[in-house]
């Protein structure tokens, strides 16, 4: 069946899905003074939305909530995630987020991740310990400091290092932290140094 390209798609909430459908305003806000707001070593919440790749077997595989059908025929995968700033300018709008992920709770175990480019980001003033099989992820954990108890850090979260994504600075963004005063120097440094080693 031909798509439409100039019919708008539409999305309704998976019959299974608990969560609204709309994003809570009381939460998730435009920023009024971005350049002021969107600091490095904040720690951000975005309803971040991408091509889900594929290939995909059927239709049916990637019926769900975190999948959308788009103009075209494509589809997009949605999710709130999670960011920690660690580039900005004082003359654009747009800055540089790590992404901070549990792999689905396998941290770097997951096949096809590189340990050496990740570390452990965590809540609280100890940080867990390394999953086995995490013998490669040889950075020193990084501590965020939540703004709240609702925004602790699962003890699987790792902070990919290496591979930073454009954070727009008219997206709608929740504030849920910021990375403490002594791991936000290690935060650039490997941040840094993984950007350089690139081969």
């Amino acid at each position: 069946m031909e798509v439409d390209p100039q019919k708008k798609p539409t999305h309704q909430a998976h019959p299974q899905d608990p969560r609204p459908n709309n994003l809570d305003p009381n939460q998730f806000k435009m920023v009024n003074e971005p350049h002021k707001f969107f600091v490095v070593g904040k720690v951000i919440k975005v309803f971040y939305i991408a091509n889900a790749g594929g290939p995909f077997p059927d239709r049916e595989s990637v019926r769900g909530k975190d999948f959308t059908t788009v103009a075209l025929g494509e589809i997009a995968h949605h999710s709130i995630r999670r960011f920690v700033i660690v580039k900005k300018w004082s003359d654009e709008w747009y800055c540089y987020g790590l992404p901070i992920t549990t792999y689905g709770g396998r941290g770097t175990t997951k096949p096809g991740v590189n340990q050496s480019v990740h570390a452990i980001i965590h809540t609280g003033t100890t940080p867990p310990s390394r999953l086995q099989g995490e013998g490669k992820m040889n950075k020193d954990p990084l501590q965020m400091i939540e703004i709240s108890p609702d925004e602790k850090l699962d003890s699987n979260s790792r902070l990919n290092l290496r591979k930073h994504h454009v954070i727009e600075y008219n997206w709608k963004v929740k504030e849920i932290g910021n990375i403490s005063s002594r791991s936000l120097p290690k935060l650039m440094a490997y941040w840094r140094a993984s950007r350089e080693n690139t081969k």
